[in-house]
């Protein structure tokens, strides 16, 4: 799984059996041996955390943090 500013999955907090899960939801199909992109949507903590986002996509912040 990496970063993408168009992801093919999203991810969201839900509790199994008591416990806080992060679960991947597919956006639409996924084909065999296709990487699985979310977008991380970190918010930086720290100026010094903000690193170049790389995706290129038209919906890209140009940056994300770490």
């Amino acid at each position: 799984m990496n970063h993408c500013c168009e992801p093919n999955c999203v991810a969201r907090t839900v509790t199994l059996e008591g416990k806080r899960r992060v679960v991947l939801f597919a956006l639409r199909d996924i084909a065999a041996g296709e990487e699985i992109f979310y977008d991380y949507m970190f918010a930086p903590e720290h100026p010094d955390d903000i690193i170049p986002c790389e995706a290129g996509s038209y919906t890209c912040p140009l940056f994300i943090s770490i």
